[in-house]
C-alpha cells in the first residue's frame, strides 16, 4: 500500500504526454468522481495505479490537454480538482484558472466565455467541491479560502436553488424531488465548510417536496 509520502511524491513527478486514450465529458471523469465520492481508499494499490495512469495517458478532447491539467469548462475543471486533490495529484494549475474565472456575482458559470455574466448553479457546485477537496488536501491558500466564501455565499444567498431576483426555483434538477439530497446538498454537507445556519430555506423546502410526493405515492 502506498503511503502517503508515496503520493505526495507522485504528485510531484511529471506526466508523460504520450498518444493516449482520451478523456471526453462523459464517463471517464465521472467514474472516479463516483469513487471519490463513494470514499474509496486513494492509497489502494489498484486505484495508484489507476491515477498513474490516468495521469500518463488521458489526455482531453478539447486540446490534448493531459488529464490533470485540465480542459476549458470550469465545471470539468472543478471535477478534475476534486479527483486531483484526493489522489494526491498537484492540480494547482486549474485552481489558478479557476480562481480567474469567478463571475462577479461569486459563482461559476461554463457559458462566460459566450458572454454570459450570471453563474450557473451546477457549474458553481462543481467548482467548490474541488475547492473544499484541494483544501483538505493541502490547505488551500487566502485566495482560493475567498473564492470559496464567495462561492458559498452565491447559493446561500439563493436558498441553494433559488433565483436572486424572484426567489423562485431557477434550477430544475435542483430542485426535484431526491436529486438536491443525494447531488446539491450532499456534495456541501460532505466538506462540513457550508454554514448551514444559512440554508434553512432550502433545506425545508427539500423535506416539503419529499413528503408531498410520499403521500401522493401513499
Amino acid at each position: 500500500m502506498t503511503t502517503a509520502s508515496g503520493r505526495a511524491a507522485r504528485a510531484s513527478q511529471g506526466t508523460s504526454a504520450v498518444t493516449s486514450p482520451v478523456a471526453n465529458r462523459g464517463h471517464r471523469p465521472f467514474r472516479l468522481t463516483l469513487l471519490r465520492q463513494l470514499g474509496i481508499d486513494p492509497d489502494d494499490e489498484q486505484m495508484v495505479e489507476t491515477i498513474d495512469r490516468v495521469s500518463s495517458n488521458c489526455h482531453w478532447e478539447h486540446e490534448g490537454q493531459r488529464f490533470f491539467d485540465g480542459e476549458v469548462e470550469p465545471c470539468i475543471n472543478g471535477l478534475t480538482v476534486a479527483i486531483g486533490a484526493y489522489f494526491g495529484v498537484d492540480v494547482d494549475g486549474i485552481v489558478e484558472r479557476l480562481l480567474g474565472e469567478q463571475l462577479e456575482d461569486g459563482g461559476w458559470n461554463c457559458e462566460a466565455e459566450n458572454g454570459s455574466v450570471r453563474s450557473s448553479f451546477d457549474t458553481t457546485l462543481c467548482v467548490l467541491e474541488g475547492l473544499w477537496e484541494h483544501e483538505r488536501g493541502t490547505d488551500g491558500s487566502a485566495e482560493s479560502a475567498e473564492a470559496r466564501r464567495r462561492g458559498e455565499a452565491y447559493l446561500l444567498d439563493r436558498h441553494l436553488f433559488s433565483a436572486a431576483e424572484h426567489g423562485r426555483d431557477r434550477h430544475t434538477e435542483l430542485s426535484r424531488v431526491f436529486v438536491p439530497d443525494v447531488v446539491a446538498l450532499r456534495r456541501a454537507a460532505r466538506a462540513r465548510l457550508l454554514p448551514f445556519h444559512r440554508a434553512g430555506t432550502g433545506f425545508a423546502a427539500r423535506r416539503s417536496d419529499r413528503a408531498s410526493a410520499i403521500q401522493m405515492a401513499a
